[in-house]
């Protein structure tokens, strides 16, 4: 009876032990299925030079068992298409830069992004989003609910006031009749506030706008100026500090159920490396948008860098429409907006 018993034991282990080493993803052991993924990007090839390098890390790593297919420029689909095409399975993982939706997205959109939250340089703000994403799970549940997982995230750094011709501008009611170049919903209501005209146009009919005259400048970063070729239609700059007058976000998203069919030890190298493309992208979006004023200054601009007093003033101004962003999003179910405000309003006046 006792040979018989430990025969089962025997049985029952060996079972046991196939049964886990024939698990596939989820969370399973490693196996030695390759996974091929596509990747599409919003910028050109060498523009995603960061990303490809640290997915192309990733898959050395994983010993070949990750391939990854890349597609640039919108190839694949079209930025407004990004979160369907990605839930869809046209691609498993793709940039997602946040300012494109604001409606789909509003916690991860609309918050930290607000004018005048003054969430730092390029790096405090990236840290701070990071943060506030982990803390509360609404935020994961936003992207979720659209099929998709942040993998990383970086700041853009900070958005400057940029003008055609040399302008004093020093306190809000300045902006009164300039015409001002901007997407951000918040910005456009302090421009119009203050008696100024916002224009809402896509990023590559800037220049036509600025060189007709159609418009007096645009809200956004220095690099930007290089991204687009703007250089010789802006000759003005108005720097509200590092933080700017506010900042926006990228994304590297993944689709879940993609994500969700790896073993957990490929599972595990996207996390592991998250902070390498953090990194890298914040170095070269600080170098892009450094060199840019750098041009600036050579090019004879007119730069005028506001006192932490003057910033103030615009900050006190901006609370009315931070004001009514929160109401917005609690009228529209979204019942966490105003403790995710508070929270990022505590941690940047700790710092």
């Amino acid at each position: 009876m006792r040979k018989i018993s430990l025969v089962l034991c025997v049985v029952l282990v060996v079972s046991v032990f196939a049964t886990a080493c024939g698990n596939g993803g989820g969370g399973g052991a490693a196996d030695d299925r390759v996974y091929e993924l596509n990747v599409n990007f919003t910028v050109g090839e060498a523009s995603a030079a960061n990303i490809v390098n640290w997915l192309d890390d990733i898959a050395e790593q994983s010993g070949g068992r990750l391939v990854f297919n890349y597609f640039y420029s919108n190839s694949l689909m079209s930025i407004p298409e990004i979160p369907r095409g990605i839930h869809a399975g046209i691609a498993d993982i793709s940039q997602l830069p946040l300012p494109n939706f604001p409606s789909q997205f509003p916690l991860n959109t609309r918050i930290l992004q607000l004018p005048f939250m003054e969430l730092g340089d390029i790096t405090q703000a990236t840290e701070i989003f990071t943060q506030i994403f982990y803390e509360f799970d609404a935020m994961q549940e936003e992207l979720a609910a659209s099929g998709i997982r942040m993998l990383t995230v970086n700041s853009f750094g900070g958005y400057q006031l940029q003008l055609s011709q040399p302008t004093d501008v020093r306190v809000p009611a300045d902006l009164g009749g300039l015409r001002i170049l901007t997407q951000k919903t918040e910005v456009a209501q302090l421009i119009a506030n203050n008696r100024g005209a916002p224009i809402e146009l896509p990023p590559p009919e800037f220049f036509s706008a600025l060189d007709r005259g159609v418009a007096d400048g645009f809200v956004n970063m220095f690099g930007f100026l290089t991204m687009f070729g703007l250089h010789e239609v802006i000759n003005s700059q108005i720097v509200f500090g590092d933080h700017g007058i506010f900042t926006d976000f990228n994304m590297v998203v993944i689709r879940i159920d993609t994500f969700n069919e790896l073993p957990e030890d490929l599972q595990q190298l996207f996390i592991d490396n998250a902070p390498t493309l953090r990194d890298a992208e914040i170095g070269h979006l600080s170098n892009m948008s450094n060199a840019a004023r750098a041009r600036a200054e050579e090019n004879g601009n007119t730069i005028i860098t506001l006192t932490p007093e003057e910033i103030e003033v615009w900050r006190q101004d901006a609370i009315a429409i931070h004001e009514d962003t929160i109401r917005e999003l609690e009228q529209a179910g979204r019942t966490d907006a105003r403790e995710i405000y508070n929270r990022v309003v505590e941690i940047v006046s700790q710092r």
